[in-house]
Order: structure tokens, then sequence, then C-alpha cells
């Protein structure tokens, strides 16, 4: 099976599955909210009962401060109005939005899966917590799979991409080492407007936030940080076609984004392997050296020490042929890989 089928099968089911974990989670915490709520309101009310001249601003005030510091989360926005024909409160008909509705939970699934957990939103009820560790349990290695296969996708992408800037933009430098840097440089301002800066603009407009916030969002987000100061489609109250469209998006905004990050990270976590490993090649064949020179195989502490800017200059020269034999490695398996695709 090719891999692009691959990835839609598996985004598909992860879709299927974060549906199954919006409808479980919204039927057991959604009954909890509902019992939360009706308490809330009829405290409210015998709270004005007995305090007519409470003014109404503060009493809002006071409950929205209570709200940030409630693990519920639940909104006393438009609960009560106050009458101005005379001193009497009276209930607003008009409902509010479901905090463990289908497209929050649908969302709040995502961020398990994902590892993100914001926190703005946690079941509060012994049956919807062990459901969703469980549901976790499960949902790890499956969205983990669908992580890998995106990720090898946008690895191979990359590596395309860097190899014809680095080959036909940079061909004109005779260094090396320089090409490879400004290459470098280039992938990684691509990526990150890409993937934060492009998104923090889109996020901007759509929330209503300034730049820097949105911009500390994607990066909080993407980084698996995940706050919950802020969250994106939280307030989101438009028509529910375009709230799922929204959060859908989004989602599918975490996977892209946190596969190009892996592959960001992979590249660094290689390089520095890479790296090690010629330093103890050359560590090595030091120590190799002298022994030998000694005659009788004792290690001196300068055979160490004595590591400076020789051994270091020859392991800066050797990258550019390790690189190249990787390169030629990564190319043979590519190879292969797409052969293997073909045939299946």
């Amino acid at each position: 099976m090719k891999r692009r089928w691959r990835i839609t099968i598996l985004f598909l089911g992860c879709l299927v599955y974060l549906i199954l974990g919006s409808i479980i989670f919204s039927a057991i915490e959604g009954s909890q909210e509902d019992a939360t709520r009706t308490t809330l309101n009829n405290s409210i009310m015998m709270f004005l009962d007995r305090h007519p001249t409470v003014p109404f601003d503060e009493l809002v005030e006071l409950l929205h401060c209570i709200k940030k510091a409630s693990d519920q989360g639940v909104s006393p926005d438009a609960i009560l109005s106050m009458n101005n024909a005379s001193t009497e409160w009276q209930r607003i008909e008009k409902p509010t939005r479901k905090n463990w509705d289908l497209a929050n939970s649908f969302f709040f699934s995502a961020t398990i899966v994902t590892t993100i957990g914001y926190g703005h939103l946690a079941p509060s009820t012994k049956l919807g917590r062990n459901i969703c560790v469980l549901y976790a349990f499960i949902g790890l290695p499956f969205f983990g799979w669908l992580l890998a296969e995106v990720t090898f996708l946008c690895h191979n992408k990359g590596r395309n991409l860097g190899k014809k800037i680095h080959d036909h933009v940079f061909h004109w430098i005779k260094g090396a080492k320089i090409r490879r840097v400004l290459t470098g440089a280039v992938m990684f301002a691509s990526f990150y407007s890409i993937i934060i800066l492009l998104p923090a603009l889109s996020y901007s407009y759509i929330e209503g936030w300034d730049f820097p916030t949105a911009h500390y969002y994607c990066f909080i987000t993407l980084s698996t940080i995940g706050f919950g100061d802020f969250v994106a489609t939280d307030n989101f109250t438009d028509i529910n076609s375009w709230r799922w469209l929204y959060k859908i998006t989004t989602v599918l905004y975490f996977v892209v984004g946190l596969a190009s990050l892996a592959v960001v990270l992979n590249s660094i976590q290689q390089r520095q392997q890479r790296h090690v490993r010629k330093l103890k090649a050359a560590v090595g064949r030091r120590i190799s050296t002298t022994a030998n020179a000694n005659g009788n195989g004792e290690l001196q502490e300068s055979v160490v020490n004595g590591m400076g800017s020789e051994e270091a200059d020859s392991i800066d020269d050797d990258e550019e042929e390790a690189e190249e034999g990787d390169e030629n490695e990564n190319r043979v398996m590519m190879t292969n890989e797409m052969v293997k695709e073909s045939s299946v």
C-alpha cells in the first residue's frame, strides 16, 4: 500500500476515533455540566432574592473571577438579567453554549491523543476520568502511527527541497560548508513561516488576538507545552457547520505541525550524533597511534587532552564526505521504499 493512501486511511481512522471520543465524553460529562449549571443558577437566584440591592455588573464581575478559578469552567454569562422597569431579577431565556457539546468534546479528544493537553476542559466525573485514561491508552499509539507516517513524508519532501536549494540556488558558492549553512537557514525560515507565522496570522484574524499572542499560542501548542491560557476555537460561536470545520482544520494543523517539528528535531539530533561518532573515531585513532608509539600500551593523559584543533579540523573536513555518503545511503533507502510500495 502506498504511503499516501496509508496516511489517508490512518487520518480517517483517527478522525472516526475522535468523533467516537466526542460522543463518549459529551454523554458522560454533559450531564454533569447540566447539573452544575442548574445548581449555579439556583444559587444565584437565591442570592439575588436575599440581596436585591446587589448591582448586577458587580455580580457578573465576581462570577467571571469565579469562572477563572473554577475547574468546571461553567460561564455565568447571560444567566440573569435585571428588569429596568422594576427591581426584580428575571431569567434570560437565551441558552448558553455547553462546554461538553460534541464539537468541544471532539477538540478535547484531539488534545488527548496529540499530548497537547491544554487543560481548559477536563473531566470532572470519576467515570469520565477513567474513560479518559483508557481513551488515551488506545489513542496515543494510533495517533503516533499516523504522526510517524506524516513525519516520514515531510522528511522526504524537506530533504528533496533542501537538495534543490543546495544544488541550484546556492550552486555559485564554492564553500560546501557555507552552502550547507545557507540552505539550513532558508529551510528553517521557510519552516517557521509556514508552520508558525502564517497560522499565527490566521488565528490572529479569526480569534481577534494580537499577533504576538497568536504567535505565542502556535509555538506553545506545537511544542506540546499547552498551557491552556489561550485556546483556538474556544470562543468561536459561529454556526455549527463552520464551528466543526474550524475545529477539524485546527486538528489537522496539529498533525502537520507536530510532524514538521519532529522532522526538524530529528535532523538536529542526527547531525549531533554524527558529529559525536566522528569525534569518538578521531579520539580512538589518536589513542591507538599514541599507544603504538609508546610500545607498552600505556595511555597518557595528554592523549585525550591533546585532542586539539588538528583533530577538530579533520572532523570538519570529513563531515562533507560523510554527509555525501549519508545522502547516497538515503537515496538507496528511498528507492528501495518506493520499489517496495509499488510492488505492494
